[in-house]
């Protein structure tokens, strides 16, 4: 009896089916299963039912991808429809600077997805008020479309400029802005803004009154030093004598008067133009370029 029993047994657990090991690639569903990309790890909650959101379609994008690419695109959609589009940047982002070799190999094929993730992921992004990742998303989706004029890219590059508090900073992103967008007007006026002394045409204003001082100076002594000369050598009437000592006088205090402005204006001007030039480089922020300039 207790042979029969244990032949039963082992013939159960012949039949039964090998346990699955874990596989380091699994697509994503809404149970939040991990994806392994390249090397890469990613991890999030279940996408609820009720939250799910019309996003781009990628399968026609995303065509001949492999399956480990493929989900990881996957996972970036899901977070961007849970309304994360920081994830959903950073995860995309991620795919495109894999060091795994067969990731790169198929970056052509990964460029039209991650590209219309990264402008939903921005545009969002900016609707939220975060322009950092905005810019970062929509400057990396401008690189991988080659560069084509983009004004959505240009703003959100203008917004982020608007409150970096570092000059050449601010700088940088102006020329990108104008460069992703070169017929917009506030990017070229960011540029000139920043690029040029504010203080030019007061300094200017302040050379020119200097010229015209020291010339005026000049006449003034010339005036000054006729009137004394005629007073000097020859003799005159009370009348006469005190009309050239007025005229004298007027010239004497005018010529001080026009070198004053003259000296001043020149010294104002030259402050101005130096201490008004900018003392900055164009520097790029340290999250961007998100994506290296040749792709």
């Amino acid at each position: 009896m207790y042979l029969f029993l244990a032949t039963l047994i082992s013939l159960a657990s012949a039949a039964a089916p090998p346990a699955r090991s874990p596989s380091t690639t699994q697509t994503l569903g809404t149970t939040g299963d991990s994806i392994g990309v390249g090397g890469l790890g990613f991890r999030g909650p279940p996408l609820p039912a009720s939250r799910k959101p019309a996003l781009p379609k990628l399968e026609d994008a995303g065509s001949g991808l492999d399956s480990d690419l493929a989900a990881g695109l996957d996972f970036a959609q899901s977070r961007l429809g849970q309304g994360d589009p920081a994830a959903a940047i950073q995860t995309v982002l991620k795919l495109q600077l894999s060091e795994d070799r067969f990731s790169k190999a198929q970056l052509p094929l990964l460029a039209e997805p991650s590209k219309l993730l990264l402008r939903d992921a921005g545009k969002l992004a900016s609707q939220r008020g975060r322009v950092e990742d905005a810019a970062i998303a929509l400057d990396a989706a401008w690189v991988l479309d080659g560069k084509k004029s983009d004004p959505e890219a240009s703003k959100a590059l203008l917004a982020l400029a608007d409150k970096t508090a570092d000059k050449g900073e601010a700088l940088w992103l102006a020329r990108r802005a104008a460069a992703a967008d070169p017929l917009s007007r506030p990017a070229a006026e960011a540029d000139r803004r920043l690029s040029e002394n504010p203080y030019a045409l007061p300094g200017q204003v302040l050379l020119c009154a200097s010229v015209a001082g020291l010339v005026g100076g000049i006449l003034f002594a010339a005036v000054s030093k006729s009137a004394n000369t005629e007073l000097t050598s020859t003799r005159h009437s009370r009348e006469e004598a005190d009309a050239l000592m007025a005229r004298r006088s007027l010239g004497y205090y005018g010529a001080y008067a026009g070198f004053a402005i003259g000296i001043g204006g020149y010294l104002g001007g030259e402050g101005l133009l130096s201490l008004g030039h900018p003392n900055y480089a164009p520097k790029s922020p340290a999250a961007l370029p998100a994506l290296p300039e040749a792709r």
